[in-house]
């Protein structure tokens, strides 16, 4: 038996792709679907465009609030469904998805699903963003250099809502990756994937991925440091080594890549970064491949000088 299934949808001033986002929940025709918005007072298009949906809506406000993790925060305290997800007000979810999030659920005791998102932006080539399952399955400190959860591709049952008390609305930018990592660490509970893409995140200038995409590190490092303090200290060490491993695997990636886009200082500082923060790298022969290929570029360029 399918689940019941509530969704909220968190919105302020974003008009200009809101019926999008909430056309793309009703089409869904999901039959046991339950859908908030959540407005925070908006002064353009946004009212009227919610009034000319409100009959198929569970429920809306309109009201000044603290935020987005605030409006998701009061949306799911109003939900009676049993598996809750949220899906801002420039995304969209795709045809069929709701569906394959009910039939994972129904298929066992599943606490959190997360389905594959596309990233989009008009007048660009779309790109899928596919949760990393063999990552996250085997490697839980990954979750520390890394959010492996894209969020409009995440589902979880109300009990978990309900047990670590919603999203932390003293985090503006982050309280997903919060909750996420609170799922994993303080409940251990690991996410199941499903093939199925369920969602699309909109990349426009005014989101704030991208308008302050620069901000979001340091909320990033204080989840993470509150999360560190709960493990043993044996486990904090092996979440530091391996996060170091993953950052120096990630400089060797990018040098790789520079190197191929003609940018060879910068493939060799990356490279040199990647050895000095995690030394034992050296011996390893992928380290070998990337210094090979490094230094025929750079005969290449001696050749050409």
């Amino acid at each position: 038996m399918l689940p019941k299934i509530t969704i909220v949808t968190p919105s302020f001033n974003q008009g200009r792709y809101l019926e999008q986002t909430i056309c793309s929940v009703l089409d869904q025709h999901y039959p046991k679907l339950e859908y908030f918005v959540m407005d925070g007072g908006s002064t353009d298009c946004s009212l009227a465009i919610i009034k000319k949906y409100a009959r198929h809506l569970a429920g809306w406000v309109s009201e000044k609030d603290r935020g987005q993790a605030h409006a998701v925060n009061k949306g799911l305290t109003r939900a009676t469904g049993e598996i809750h997800g949220y899906l801002n007000s420039d995304d969209l979810y795709e045809p069929g998805a709701l569906r394959a999030i009910g039939e994972a659920f129904a298929e066992g005791q599943r606490q959190w699903v997360v389905g594959q998102v596309r990233n989009f932006s008009e007048g660009q080539d779309d790109t899928i963003t596919t949760y990393p399952h063999d990552i996250c399955d085997n490697d839980q400190w990954f979750w520390f250099f890394a959010n492996p959860v894209h969020q409009p591709g995440a589902f979880w049952h109300k009990r978990l809502f309900e047990r670590f008390g919603g999203f932390k609305e003293t985090l503006r930018y982050v309280f997903d990756y919060d909750m996420f990592m609170r799922f994993r660490f303080y409940g251990g509970f690991s996410p199941v994937p499903i093939p199925s893409t369920v969602a699309a995140f909109r990349l426009h200038g005014d989101s704030k991925t991208i308008s302050e995409g620069h901000l979001f590190e340091e909320e990033f490092a204080s989840v993470r440091r509150e999360i560190m303090q709960s493990l043993s200290s044996a486990e904090r060490r092996a979440a530091r080594k391996r996060v170091r491993w993953l950052c120096a695997d990630y400089l060797q990636a990018r040098a790789l890549q520079s190197n191929t886009a003609g940018r060879v200082p910068e493939a060799w500082t990356d490279f040199w970064r990647s050895l000095r923060l995690y030394p034992s790298m050296a011996l390893q022969r992928r380290t070998a491949g990337c210094l090979k290929r490094l230094m025929l570029s750079r005969h290449a360029m001696l050749l050409d000088g």
